[in-house]
């Protein structure tokens, strides 16, 4: 992000500030034409099944907000496209316990259609008064690969809107120790924003139950443009069949007290 855009930014909320409209009316308007489900109780609470047996399961708790009447409601699953009805539910809250053969049977289809590096998504579907709606929340159920060390680093592109240029190249090393901590370096450097990473590289922890990322706040370059240490933290997921890491970053300049977040795409080489 160049110089100039981070000025931009103040002017912008200035007049967005300036500009906003009580929008209340609008929302409670739109109350009512869908009731919104909750999903609650996840256990585990980032589901990942490592075979497609019994012992792969996930439980959780469906029930309804404070007022709200459903005529019918059920659970139901997809996996690539296809879908499949797992439970009705008869009456809230309720509570579930979902297996890896029950999905197969609700989807129609066997454990040698199901590939890894996928997911299956647990859904809610409510009707009321002819309105049928699915639950904007869900369940991700992750088919990982593998843990491979080796696909963990390396030479990587690197996308975002954060950069001037779109992206560019950055590069991931592995720690000595520890296979699941890994480091990048490049990300500032990279993009047309050519900082110098005097605090890099970045430290990025991979958990190796759920592949889930996550990255502690920490300053990546002293001074930012004139602007005082640039900051990253952030999470995201490592694709363990691909190699690839698909992050969010919130990025901040304290020294100017402007902070953004911005998705970051990572792609193995």
């Amino acid at each position: 992000m160049k110089q100039i855009n981070i000025i931009a930014f103040f002017f912008a909320f200035v007049l967005l500030f300036g500009a906003c409209e009580d929008t209340n009316e609008n929302l409670v308007g739109s109350r009512g034409l869908a009731v919104v489900p909750v999903i609650s109780e996840l256990t585990p609470e980032s589901p990942v099944f490592s075979d497609l047996e019994e012992s792969s399961f996930v439980t959780f708790t469906v029930d309804l907000m404070e007022g709200d009447v459903v005529d019918d409601a059920e659970i139901q699953v997809v996996y690539e496209g296809k879908t499949g009805i797992l439970d009705k539910i008869q009456s809230f809250p309720a509570s579930f316990n979902i297996t890896a053969p029950d999905m197969l049977t609700a989807l129609g289809i066997s454990e040698s259609e199901v590939s890894l590096g996928t997911s299956f998504y647990i859904y809610v579907i409510t009707t009321s008064q002819g309105l049928s709606t699915r639950s904007l929340a869900s369940i991700q159920i992750k088919l990982p690969c593998e843990y491979d060390p080796s696909l963990a680093y390396g030479s990587y592109a690197v996308t975002s809107d954060w950069y001037a240029d779109g992206g560019g190249k950055i590069s991931i090393a592995i720690d000595e120790t520890d296979p699941y901590i890994v480091y990048v370096s490049g990300l500032e450097v990279t993009g047309g924003e050519g900082l110098v990473e005097d605090q890099g590289p970045l430290k990025m922890v991979i958990d190796p139950a759920t592949f889930n990322v996550t990255v502690a706040n920490q300053i990546l370059s002293s001074d930012a443009w004139g602007y005082g240490p640039i900051h990253y933290e952030g999470s995201g997921t490592f694709n363990s069949c691909e190699g690839n890491y698909n992050m969010i970053f919130t990025i901040s300049l304290p020294g100017i007290d402007y902070s953004t977040t911005y998705p970051f795409s990572m792609t193995r080489e």
